[in-house]
C-alpha cells in the first residue's frame, strides 16, 4: 500500500483568506480598467477578511510583484493607492525592507545590496 502524496507545503500555512485575497489582487493588477473597476469590490472585502499577520505578508508580496513589474513605471503602486491607500503605504514601506525598494512616487528604484564583508 503506498502512502498518501502530501499536500503542497508552500500554501498549508495560509489561510483560506489570504489566498483569495492573492488571487483576487493580482487579477485586479492584470485587469483593463473597466474590469478593475468592478473587481475593485470584490478586493476590497477579500482585503478585509484577512488577519494582521497575512496583511503585512500580502504587502511584501505585492512588493515583490510590484517591483518585478519594473517596466510598468510604478503604474502598478498608484492604482493601488486608489484601491487601499493603507496597503498602499504598507507595500512601500515593505519595499524598502526587500533588495529592490519601491519609491514613495509610485517608481521603481533598483538598489545594491551589499554584502557582508
Amino acid at each position: 500500500m503506498s502512502e498518501p502524496i502530501p499536500p503542497d507545503l508552500s500554501s498549508m500555512s495560509w489561510s483560506q483568506a489570504y489566498l483569495h485575497a492573492q488571487r483576487s489582487l493580482s487579477a485586479w493588477l492584470d485587469a483593463k480598467p473597466r474590469d478593475a473597476h468592478r473587481l475593485s469590490f470584490i478586493v476590497r472585502n477579500r482585503l478585509m477578511e484577512l488577519a494582521a499577520r497575512e496583511h503585512a505578508q500580502l504587502a511584501r508580496w505585492l512588493a515583490w510583484l510590484l517591483c518585478s513589474r519594473a517596466h510598468a513605471g510604478g503604474a502598478g503602486i498608484r492604482r493601488l493607492a486608489r484601491l487601499d491607500s493603507r496597503l498602499a503605504s504598507a507595500v512601500l514601506q515593505a519595499g524598502t525592507q526587500l533588495p529592490v525598494a519601491v519609491a514613495p512616487q509610485g517608481k521603481i528604484l533598483l538598489t545594491t545590496v551589499k554584502s557582508a564583508g
